[in-house]
């Protein structure tokens, strides 16, 4: 038996605020009719995809100091600074001020994604480690390199320019 469910989702306001280095954002929801009120982002740390590229660089950091990755010298440091990468390209952009340069920095850090992603198809082909983390580790980075991509797409169809723009 095939059972659907709908869901009526409506935005009921968005608010935009900048305060110094601090972008506020406010989006009031319904869904179903009951409302809703989203997180805001006023910090880099506050930032999912950068969450994410924190715990990717902690995994990183473990294996290239606790498997055969920390004998292969160049590998083990360009890992290091590809998945470092990612999570300061994000804080750094959105430190800038400007959406502008914020997008440019998401999109190094989505890049670093891809590196990352990379090498560790060659980590893998040189039996460094395991398929299955292998696999859960290219799943995690496709989902920040998307999240990124998301946060790209809505910050270029926002209104908000930076406080510098």
């Amino acid at each position: 038996m095939l059972e659907v469910t709908s869901y009526r989702l409506q935005v009921l306001s968005f608010r935009l605020e900048v305060s110094g280095n601090n972008v506020t954002e406010n989006v009031f929801l319904s869904l179903n009719g009951k409302a809703y009120f989203m997180a805001t982002i006023k910090r880099f740390e506050d930032i999912e995809a950068w969450q994410r590229a924190r715990v990717l660089a902690k995994e990183i950091y473990f294996l290239t100091y606790n498997t055969l990755i920390s004998k292969d010298i160049k590998l083990k440091e360009q890992m290091r600074g590809a998945c470092g990468s990612v999570m300061d390209n994000i804080a750094e952009g959105f430190e800038r001020g400007t959406s502008k340069e914020f997008i440019n920095f998401l999109r190094y850090a989505k890049g670093s994604c891809g590196e990352l992603r990379s090498q560790l198809y060659r980590v893998f082909d040189q039996a460094y480690i395991e398929q299955d983390k292998f696999e859960s580790l290219c799943a995690e980075l496709e989902i920040t390199s998307k999240l990124i991509s998301r946060f790209i797409s809505y910050l270029k169809k926002s209104n908000y320019n930076g406080q510098n723009f």
